[in-house]
């Protein structure tokens, strides 16, 4: 419990100190062995969280959250592939995260798998039309393409939605300038 405390506050080397000793009394926790790896990520201690996130997958714990976050601290860790691999795991079992499409998308975009990501990013921004990134990365996605009028869309959409957006904003009129 005082584990999830410091987590919550921010504390996370407290949070992982705290969550080894009950470790310690009781190992097999997966969803424990997995909050510790979230908390080493959060650290930027990412071989730390892969190796939690590792352990926990060995004891069976498998759930879109884990395989969402191995892909995340894969791509942090520059390893676009790995990431990808993650994310389409991650996605299997949950189809309706658009966090997980975003991410994915960034991943091929990494690996200039560029016609893949714009399939990904639109499922990200018709799951969840909330958040101008979505938007943002899906145009310059069919810019990069060299597909403008599909990019000129989808920015004049996302700004039609998120009018506060200033990357949006940036990014659309950059497009028009070219």
């Amino acid at each position: 419990a005082i584990g999830r405390i410091y987590k919550r506050q921010g504390l996370y080397p407290r949070a992982i100190e705290a969550f080894r000793k009950s470790l310690a009394i009781m190992e097999f926790q997966p969803g424990i062995v997995e909050t510790v790896g979230d908390c080493y990520r959060e650290t930027h201690d990412y071989e730390w969280a892969i190796s939690f996130y590792q352990r926990a997958l060995q004891m069976g714990w498998e759930n879109a959250d884990l395989f969402f976050s191995m892909g995340n601290v894969n791509y942090l860790n520059k390893d676009f592939t790995e990431a990808s691999a993650w994310y389409v795991r991650a996605l299997r079992l949950d189809s309706t995260n658009a966090e997980i499409y975003y991410n994915f998308g960034n991943a091929l975009m990494m690996q200039k798998k560029i016609q893949e990501a714009v399939v990904v990013y639109a499922q990200a921004v018709k799951i969840d039309a909330g958040q101008p990134d979505y938007f943002n990365n899906l145009a310059l996605s069919y810019r990069e393409l060299g597909r403008r009028a599909e990019a000129r869309k989808v920015f004049e959409a996302g700004l039609a939605l998120h009018p506060q957006s200033r990357l949006l904003a940036e990014n659309y009129r950059s497009l028009l300038k070219q």
